[in-house]
């Protein structure tokens, strides 16, 4: 029986099928089981999910496989098994349901090639919508989108690799006081929000976030719609421990700080090079319950010249410095490493 078995980044290889590897649809031809192994591949930045993918890290991607290109209405061998669980280098991994259940795909009778993509996040079983020719998905600022494009799988002599992507940009905050007397004078933070994106003004936006990606399965470019009022803001515990609690609390004060306490992934964005803000932050705290608005220019690294390039897969580090009148803000460009930083006034 023939099964289609894909790794994150992976190289294939064949074994001979067994009799438990039996198709029940008994719609399949004979033939060697697909068998591909993973490369060791990190991550660094995607929230929740850090470091190495390993049987304890397992990254759980949707793959939609079909025999036409660029088209997926109608999936091969759908049995709910659209997922692939991925976990460690050099480890053959075939299809799963949502929950893990190990069911493999086979090679329909009559057809040889088949084509393959693959999704990220997916924290619940129905995160992604599969349109055909284009997959969405519902964002809330914790979610980092991922898409691998288009790949073919040939029975007997297949040649396949799943490289995802970054789609999304990520926002990292560090706070601090200029010195106690704006600390007491702010009180700590109880809200931080994104609210708006390429925003000119400092005032309260109408709602130009969006909360919808679209992945164009055949192109593999993403696009972003369904604008909200906000998108939250996510405690970090620490530099590399991203959680799912938005922040109703962080504590502000004169000491300089070291890692960021929150973050958001929002959609991505070509910034224009120039002086225009790229996105727009909202603050309360204590003693300001009214919101304080944030305007942020992309700087690149070292904070030097504006950033001006597309923000997909980038990192940016925003420090916020809140003084007796003021928030000075300044933020910086990350390739999903730390690389340099804006600093913004807080007033």
């Amino acid at each position: 029986m023939k099964k289609f078995i894909f790794p994150l980044v992976a190289v294939l290889g064949f074994a001979a099928c067994t009799p438990e590897n039996d198709n029940p649809m008994g719609d399949v031809t004979g033939g060697d089981e697909i068998k591909l192994t993973m490369k060791s591949l990190s991550i660094d930045t995607r929230a929740p999910f850090t470091g190495q993918i390993v049987e304890q890290n397992a990254l759980l991607a949707r793959v939609l496989c079909s025999d036409k290109s660029d088209d997926y209405t109608k999936e091969v061998d759908d049995r709910d098994n659209g997922f692939i669980n991925f976990t460690a280098a050099a480890t053959n991994t075939g299809f799963c349901q949502f929950d893990g259940t190990k069911i493999g795909k086979f090679f329909p009778q009559g057809v040889s090639t088949v084509y393959l993509c693959g999704l990220y996040p997916n924290p619940e079983e129905t995160f992604w919508t599969n349109n055909g020719t284009t997959a969405t998905c519902t964002f809330n600022g914790s979610h980092d989108v991922m898409y691998a494009p288009e790949v073919t799988t040939v029975k007997k002599g297949a040649v396949g690799t799943l490289a995802f992507t970054h789609q999304m940009t990520k926002l990292e905050v560090k706070v601090q006081a200029a010195d106690a007397a704006s600390a007491t004078a702010w009180g700590d933070i109880t809200s931080l929000t994104l609210t708006g994106i390429q925003t000119k003004d400092s005032a309260a936006a109408a709602a130009n976030v969006n909360s919808v990606a679209t992945v164009d399965l055949a192109k593999g470019t993403t696009s972003f719609d369904t604008p909200v009022a906000s998108l939250p803001f996510y405690n970090m515990t620490d530099a590399t421990t991203y959680t799912n609690t938005a922040v109703t609390t962080l504590a502000l004060s004169e000491t300089p700080a070291t890692n960021a306490v929150a973050y958001t992934i929002c959609e991505a964005i070509t910034a224009d090079g120039g002086t225009d803000n790229e996105f727009q932050l909202a603050i309360t705290t204590e003693n300001r319950t009214e919101p304080t608005y944030i305007l942020v220019n992309l700087k690149e690294e070292n904070n030097t010249a504006d950033y001006g390039e597309s923000t997909a897969g980038q990192s940016f580090t925003v420090n916020l410095t809140f003084s007796a009148t003021e928030i000075l803000a300044t933020a910086s460009v990350e390739e999903w490493t730390p690389q340099g930083e804006t600093n913004v006034t807080v007033e």
